[in-house]
């Protein structure tokens, strides 16, 4: 087994979707059992098998669950909230490693699981969102390089609001996102698998659900590509597949047409303003630089309202937009 950095251990260690002809351990571990060079754990179905590698020992303790060793010195490892009794650490077939107190699966006791962990990569079952009570944030985190495993910048998660939504962010700015849940899908991405939606006052998370298991896929946000990926593995050919990325086309990126300002693709230019609205830069909107956005032709006329009968001045009112991913409520200021 190689010896991972810490952040890498959370459950992505484990992937390697093929069975390999090294020696399996079964499908768990507990107090008297260990992983050396060369052996493996394999999901109970098969589904999952971990890297191989010829260094590095993956053990458990009763006091801190699983501990990663690198020649006696330990790398890694988890800790529990509780004090374990009789903890087996087990490999599931949908890839979460789970520390299961008092025995097994059977206790449906967790002491600790890998998908409460999650780095950069998400595989079905697994929760984005935030456990408001214990403080736990499900969000995926880039690589820093392709061969460096730290944090990088680019993270994917749900943007807690009054209505919430996944954004991709770079460091502590948005940039792209998709729109809100209205109950079927989410409004940017009206072909993604089904999800389950919980939210209450303890948890408020999606988690992707499927009913056909030999379905193999997982999500990867990517630094040096900029994109949230989501994969499908290929059985015949024994290779991941890209089917669908983020962000999909240039109006994706978070507000690249500034305020009262609408990316519509195709069109030319990508950028519009609203009806109503003009650009509030003309040189620097003819120059495909639509950072400024734009401002209204008039101001509201808020003024105009009839006393104690709450009509505006006929000339003021709605006009509807349909497909549009609004970065924000909308708020209206009489005088803007």
């Amino acid at each position: 087994m190689d010896v991972l950095p810490p952040m890498v251990m959370a459950a992505y260690y484990i992937l390697v979707l093929s069975v390999t002809a090294s020696m399996a351990v079964n499908d768990s571990i507990d107090l008297t059992q260990s992983i050396s060079d060369g052996e493996t754990l394999v999901s109970k179905g098969g589904m999952v098998d971990p890297i191989n590698g010829n260094s590095g020992k993956l053990t458990l303790d009763n006091t801190v669950n699983l501990i990663l060793n690198n020649n006696s010195s330990v790398v890694w490892s988890t800790i529990s909230q509780r004090e374990p009794q009789n903890p087996v650490a087990q490999l599931m077939d949908s890839g979460n490693l789970v520390v299961w107190n008092d025995g097994g699966a059977k206790s449906n006791d967790i002491l600790w699981q890998s998908f409460d962990y999650p780095t950069d990569t998400y595989l079905k079952g697994m929760k984005t969102g935030k456990d408001l009570q214990n403080g736990l944030e499900w969000r995926l985190t880039s690589w820093k390089s392709v061969d460096d495993p730290s944090l990088g910048n680019f993270s994917w998660g749900l943007s807690l609001s009054d209505y919430p939504k996944f954004a991709i962010m770079n460091g502590t700015k948005k940039f792209s996102r998709i729109g809100p849940w209205n109950g079927l899908h989410f409004s940017g991405l009206p072909n993604l698998i089904p999800v389950s939606v919980v939210a209450n006052q303890d948890k408020i998370y999606y988690s992707s659900i499927s009913n056909n298991d030999s379905i193999i896929s997982g999500v990867v946000i990517n630094q040096t590509s900029k994109k949230y990926s989501r994969y499908a593995w290929v059985e015949k050919s024994q290779t991941w597949s890209v089917f669908e990325s983020l962000p999909s086309d240039v109006c994706d990126n978070y507000g690249l047409c500034g305020a009262y300002g609408v990316c519509i693709t195709p069109s030319a230019p990508i950028c519009q303003c609203l009806k109503g609205f003009r650009p509030k830069s003309p040189e620097a909107w003819n120059t495909s630089n639509w950072a400024q956005g734009c401002v209204r032709n008039e101001s509201l006329r808020c003024s105009d309202i009839g006393e104690g009968t709450g009509i505006a001045d006929t000339t003021d009112g709605f006009s509807k937009f349909k497909g549009l991913k609004l970065p924000t409520p909308p708020t209206l200021h009489c005088g803007t």
